[in-house]
């Protein structure tokens, strides 16, 4: 079936209508159901749509992904009813057609079209770059997002919005300037991102703003820009930002700084409501704040990765009221000397070049530690807060873990791809239910000399997977779930001689080649029926 025509009926006490993925090139009816309210035309080749006469209890009208040029919308006649209209992803070329919508429309989504591309039915182009558009009086909500050569054709100059608009999505459509932006009172929410501003000085928002989008767009200061004091979300990543000298509204919860260039931020006052903060991928070499004492603070986690500072001490104070923080990618090579924040209960720091964590003095609260992919070697002289509940050092150059005392409440441990090889005195925390000892590759000295002679020449290093000996962990804890000692070079007697707990549930032993594979398999899972074993 290639057309829905006038010969076709539906059923008359249809509500709602959807017409999805069928080869329809054409939609006519004189009339449709009484009762109709909801139309949806989506992934059809639709190049004629057609309907005389909507009933009055018709609302909404969605043509998504269709072959429909703006002639056909415009010689459409909407009923007074209509409170929806979304056409995407179509052919449309020109917006001669929103002068005549009706009054009642609401919502208007015009996302993903071809605007600026005018074809022969459309007006001139000198016609159309001096018209008016005059949206719908009642209309709240306007996105014409993605539209990518819209202001080719237009300016903002063009467009005249009602007073009920709160919501209006530009995103997308190649707009340079602010210029001639007339932006209505009520307005509640403005998305420019993904357009190609470099400035935003002059533009005058709405007392009411509550969101603003100005993401990926090649702003280099924000500094001329005057923000509403309602402003709660503030998104300003993927921009060429050097500086932010001027103080933003304290009514922020929301800040995206984020892939942007800056170097500096002394003297930055935190924003008191801010709960979501993100700085990263900055070429950042010092973080001043202001107030990091400030009890009212309401930031609670924190990220930073990618930047240049290369010891905290360059980001200090921290804020005292984050419960995580998280630093990686970093040139830092030390926590000593830092104040960390006395409630953090998360720390994560991975990507770094520390080295030690001799005499680190960790928060009192302190529940999960992660260390992954440092250079960490031990742990002597640390003293681990007994609050600690995951601790992850997993790509570190631990060649040892015996007489380590972790801390009693311990619940996760995790020492993934280090150079351990062997565990021969080791006291592990009755708490503790996760453990990853997976793919320790260590460093042995290999001969290949024929003759004495030739020793001091042939001597090289070999890597190979070096956990080889558990005579120091044949007990297990008690509760533990989970055990992963997958490619290592354990052997099948020494699997076996672990005093597994009742409560382990999963076991890793993957890559590990025992002498009679198939046999030792059959016996170990009629040893541990209950057990899931991953070979």
């Amino acid at each position: 079936m290639t057309e829905i025509d006038e010969h076709f009926k539906f059923p008359s006490l249809l509500e709602n209508l959807e017409v999805e993925q069928l080869g329809i090139t054409n939609f006519e009816q004189r009339s449709l159901p009484l009762g109709l309210q909801k139309l949806f035309i989506v992934g059809c080749p639709l190049k004629r749509f057609s309907v005389d006469t909507f009933p009055d209890s018709f609302k909404e009208l969605i043509l998504d992904g269709t072959d429909l040029s703006s002639s056909e919308i415009r010689i459409i006649k909407f009923p007074p009813s209509l409170v929806s209209l979304l056409v995407n992803n179509t052919l449309l070329s020109s917006l001669d057609f929103v002068s005549s919508l009706p009054g009642s429309l609401e919502i208007l989504n015009l996302t993903e079209n071809s605007f600026g591309r005018l074809n022969e039915t459309d007006e001139e182009a000198d016609t159309t770059r001096s018209c008016q558009i005059k949206f719908p009086k009642n209309l709240q909500e306007f996105g014409i997002r993605c539209s990518e050569l819209l202001f080719t054709l237009y300016s903002p100059e063009n467009f005249v919005f009602p007073p009920s608009l709160v919501d209006l999505d530009l995103a997308g459509t190649n707009l340079v300037s602010i210029k001639g932006l007339e932006l209505p009172p009520t307005l509640n929410s403005l998305s420019l991102r993904n357009n190609n501003l470099v400035s935003v000085d002059g533009l005058s928002l709405p007392l009411a703003l509550t969101s603003l989008y100005l993401s990926f767009s090649k702003l280099v200061s924000v500094d001329g820009l005057s923000l509403p004091p309602t402003l709660t979300i503030f998104h300003l990543c993927d921009n060429n930002l050097e500086l932010l000298s001027r103080r933003l509204p304290d009514s922020i919860q929301s800040l995206y700084l984020m892939r942007n260039k800056l170097s500096e931020l002394e003297n930055f006052h935190l924003l008191v409501s801010c709960t979501k903060f993100e700085l990263f991928s900055n070429p950042l070499q010092k973080l001043q704040i202001s107030n990091a004492y400030d009890p009212d603070l309401k930031l609670r986690e924190f990220e930073l990765s990618n930047v240049i500072i290369a010891t905290l001490r360059d980001i200090s104070p921290l804020p005292q009221c984050l419960t995580s923080l998280n630093i990686s990618s970093t040139e830092i090579n030390s926590l000593y000397g830092i104040l960390l924040p006395v409630g953090l209960i998360s720390l994560c720091v991975y990507l770094t070049k520390i080295t030690s964590l001799e005499n680190v003095e960790f928060p009192p609260y302190l529940e999960r530690l992660d260390l992954l992919r440092n250079q960490i070697s031990n742990l002597i002289n640390v003293h681990l807060p007994d609050s600690l509940l995951g601790l992850n050092l997993d790509d570190n150059k631990f060649n040892s873990i015996d007489t380590i005392q972790f801390p009693p409440k311990l619940k996760e441990l995790r020492f993934e791809r280090n150079a351990i090889g062997a565990i021969n005195e080791l006291q592990l925390p009755e708490s503790l239910k996760m453990l990853s000892l997976e793919d320790q590759t260590c460093e042995t000295l290999q001969n290949n000399a024929s003759t004495q002679r030739d020793i001091s020449e042939n001597i090289f290093l070999s890597k190979e997977n070096g956990l080889s000996r558990l005579t120091g962990l044949t007990k297990l804890p008690p509760k533990l779930e989970y055990l992963n000692l997958g490619e290592n070079s354990l052997s099948d007697q020494t699997i076996q001689s672990l005093e597994s707990p009742a409560s382990l549930k999963i076991l890793l032993i993957e890559r590990i080649t025992f002498d009679d594979n198939a046999e030792w398999q059959r016996e170990f899972k009629l040893a541990h029926p209950r057990m899931s074993i991953y070979w």
